[in-house]
């Protein structure tokens, strides 16, 4: 395997997928959401509805999101991968966040969400060829490759474990 090229990409996620480390795709997946999950019951289940400022999201609207963006990440990945030549359009996070409804769900039922999503990603993933992985399609009006929407899905976790670890704990 290899790690994706710029051009595979929108500049955007640059940062996340340079926070990812190698060129193992499913290492990085696994790796990351063993991450996350460490560091959730580092935090509690009793602080998931903590925020570190006004205006911020909780710990449990943080998880949903990162839940959300893998769920369009692994979309697009697949598509592109099945040579689906349809333009993905984006999505707004913040409107996915104002209206996901966390308030009734508790902090470890999210994060079982969590885990089996992404084995799912993981077994998606090894289903694939290596050519599927370098198809290139276009998802928010940019080239990208589904090898790159798997390491935006490693590395945008790793992106908000990094912030849970900063203002979280």
């Amino acid at each position: 395997m290899r790690r994706p090229k710029e051009g595979e990409f929108n500049e955007f996620y640059s940062h996340y997928i340079g926070l990812t480390r190698g060129a193992d795709l499913l290492q990085n997946i696994q790796d990351s959401g063993d991450r996350l999950i460490n560091i959730l019951n580092e935090i509690g289940a009793e602080k998931g509805n903590y925020s570190y400022e006004k205006g911020k999201w909780t710990v449990k609207q943080l998880l949903r999101h990162i839940i959300d963006a893998d769920f369009v990440f692994l979309y697009r990945l697949v598509a592109i991968a099945r040579k689906d030549k349809s333009h993905l359009p984006g999505y707004e996070q913040n409107d996915w966040a104002e209206n996901a409804s966390v308030e009734n769900i508790d902090l470890t039922e999210l994060m079982e969400e969590f885990t089996l999503l992404r084995r799912l990603i993981i077994r998606a993933v090894k289903g694939l060829r290596e050519e599927d992985l370098n198809e290139i399609g276009t998802a928010s009006d940019s080239p990208t490759s589904a090898l790159a929407l798997g390491f935006m899905i490693a590395g945008h976790s790793f992106h908000h474990c990094n912030i849970l670890q900063e203002r979280y704990l």
